[in-house]
């Protein structure tokens, strides 16, 4: 909109209650169509934008030819609004923590970092994470050493990420048979012969 209308407009209303809400990230243009406000268009965008930086990063063109990125890209977004419209924490994009006792929270902790270091020794990194939820919930967090802080984006997308595992995808459509190239064009019209007549009988 900036560089085609010179305006920076990021949103349009029409007369029929359409609204429409858009965004540019790394070149691409991301547009929200829908009856809602303005605000929750603006809010799932911004959401959707967030998604596919943790997925793609910087290469969003890999959607357009990888059906496996597309599609837990649009689970994802499902995942989050079935979230946001049953957990008021998820709708203002939080994450709720879980308290537990010392002692529980040390276990949870020391099971934490002998899963970080397995995973260390088996992909041969040395900086990493682990987590634990309970549902949609956070419990607990081990870093390893020199490994940067998450930040709360990232919490909140592993959050929907793992919350999506425990919500199956819908199975994809029943592909569409495709004609059969032997068989006749179906507005052809068909001519049976004529019965032969029945043989008269003599009187």
């Amino acid at each position: 909109m900036t560089s085609q209308f010179g305006n920076s407009y990021t949103s349009i209303q029409c007369f029929d209650g359409t609204n429409m809400v858009f965004d540019e990230y790394m070149g691409y243009l991301f547009v929200h169509v829908g009856y809602e406000d303005i605000a929750c268009l603006k809010r799932m965008l911004c959401v959707c934008i967030c998604i596919v930086q943790h997925l793609c990063g910087p290469d969003v063109s890999d959607l357009k030819h990888n059906l496996r990125q597309s599609s837990l890209l649009s689970h994802l977004l499902d995942t989050w609004s079935q979230l946001a419209d049953n957990d008021q924490a998820c709708l203002v994009e939080a994450v709720e923590q879980l308290t537990v006792n010392p002692e529980v929270n040390a276990t949870v902790i020391k099971s934490l970092r002998e899963a970080a270091n397995k995973l260390k020794s088996m992909v041969d990194y040395s900086r990493s994470h682990a987590l634990i939820f309970v549902e949609n919930k956070f419990l607990s967090l081990y870093s390893s050493r020199d490994a940067e802080d998450l930040a709360a984006a990232d919490i909140l997308f592993l959050n929907i990420l793992t919350e999506s595992f425990r919500r199956p995808p819908p199975p994809p459509p029943p592909p569409v048979p495709e004609p059969d190239s032997d068989e006749g064009d179906s507005s052809d019209e068909y001519y049976s012969p004529p019965s032969s007549p029945s043989p008269s009988v003599p009187p």
